[in-house]
């Protein structure tokens, strides 16, 4: 994880950051574990699945772009939406994002059985309020009418 303002921020609240912004996009099965005590390479992994490519590129930039917003970058990322498996390297916790055939034929939880599941959901009125970014494209893409509303990106 490459933090480029602010205080560091917890493996565990970044890997609920990232749920929660793989939500934003209607990511299906989010999974949060805790791999702190079985290996060194992460210390949280989170899991999900996009139903297309489509939905994997807006998973991926939701995520990308929310955490950007805090200044966090991803240290590395490997493979595309168009390899159905994408996986981003924040450092101390690792995104995984498929689509559901790829999930079922690797099936990580199975693999990280012994890790504990981290309850993210329920948790998510603690974490900090993570700013609205603007849409890909910016607040042109919006069209004027909604920029002069005052609030281009709310919902």
């Amino acid at each position: 994880m490459v933090r480029t303002n602010e205080a560091p921020i917890s493996p565990h609240d970044l890997a609920r950051k990232v749920a929660l912004l793989a939500e934003e996009k209607k990511a299906a099965d989010i999974v949060v574990l805790d791999v702190s005590g079985l290996t060194t390479v992460a210390e949280a992994f989170v899991i999900c699945s996009g139903g297309s490519e489509p939905q994997l590129r807006a998973i991926i930039a939701s995520i990308v772009d929310g955490l950007e917003a805090e200044g966090i970058a991803p240290a590395h990322r490997q493979r595309s939406p168009s390899s159905h498996w994408v996986v981003l390297d924040y450092g101390s916790v690792i995104a995984h994002v498929f689509t559901p055939p790829e999930r079922a034929f690797y099936q990580l939880e199975r693999l990280w059985k012994k890790a504990e599941t981290v309850a993210w959901e329920a948790e998510l009125a603690k974490l900090p309020a993570l700013p609205r970014t603007a849409p890909r494209g910016g607040v042109r893409a919006l069209g004027p009418a909604r920029w002069r509303s005052g609030t281009p990106w709310s919902r």
